[in-house]
């Protein structure tokens, strides 16, 4: 087994390789090299077709969540940008789309 000081050296390496892949990764002609596949069907209730996907280059059906909809509660860091979210206003709290309470004055 590793011992602590080498599993801590081999966390941080990992965490500042992919600090460094992500902001390397886009470049200026970053989306010359991307294969983007046609969105599926996006026609349902609170969808619309956005950029996303590999540094934004192909279009993404998006789906806007209402208030009190379940919402994902974790974020990839390094990976594309979600395909949905809450609306405008909102915020996933507990795993669903809240209004966030105002700071008290």
């Amino acid at each position: 087994m590793l011992g602590k000081n080498v599993q801590v050296s081999l966390l941080f390496l990992l965490f500042t390789i992919n600090f460094i892949n992500c902001l390397v990764v886009c470049q200026q002609n970053a989306c010359d090299i991307v294969k983007c596949k046609a969105p599926e069907e996006c026609t349902g209730p609170n969808q619309d077709l956005r950029k996303g996907g590999y540094c934004n280059c192909c279009t993404v059906c998006y789906t806007t969540l209402e208030e009190n909809e379940k919402c994902p509660t974790f974020v990839t860091i390094g990976g594309p940008p979600p395909t949905i979210g809450c609306g405008e206003g909102l915020k996933c709290i507990g795993g669903k789309c809240k209004k966030p309470k105002a700071p008290s004055d």
